[in-house]
């Protein structure tokens, strides 16, 4: 008896990956916090705090992810790391700094002290980058308005331009 090839047309199904809902609302929250910094009043500038405080709770959920903490867990990867903390320490101490002006007083103020651990690649890297840069934007803009007219008609020290 003879045999007939088969003659099977298999597919494959690709489809597109889908980002993560969390990295979909990091986006938006980066988008909302570059639309608003166009004005500088100081109710815009609570609302970019509030915006701010908002993004790095998106990010911190980001960050607790397990692919995450894989991908920047990463030997090649160890530098960017590194600069990702240092920018989040930034943030952190400029927060800190600013509850204690809130409360009237920096007599005492100490910069918190963070580890080093646990922190991806990619997209979550691409993410983390914007993120500081707009940290770093939000906080040029209350600095400036803190320090008055003054301050914003001189070049920025914290601008990398």
């Amino acid at each position: 008896m003879a045999t007939s090839p088969l003659n099977v047309h298999a597919r494959s199904n690709s489809l597109p990956s889908r980002q993560h809902p969390i990295t979909s609302q990091i986006d938006e929250r980066l988008n909302q916090l570059r639309e608003s910094q166009s004005t500088s009043a100081s109710s815009s500038i609570g609302h970019q705090l509030n915006r701010l405080q908002d993004l790095y709770e998106s990010v911190d959920m980001l960050l607790q992810l397990p692919h995450s903490r894989q991908a920047l867990a990463q030997e090649q990867q160890k530098k960017l790391v590194e600069q990702l903390l240092d920018g989040s320490l930034i943030y952190e101490t400029a927060k800190d700094a600013l509850l204690q002006l809130k409360k009237g007083s920096l007599q005492g103020f100490a910069p918190k002290t963070r580890s080093r651990e646990d922190v991806e690649t990619g997209a979550v890297s691409r993410t983390l980058k914007q993120v500081e840069a707009l940290t770093v934007n939000v906080l040029e803009s209350l600095l400036s308005f803190i320090l008055g007219p003054e301050a914003a008609s001189k070049s920025s020290p914290w601008s990398s331009h």
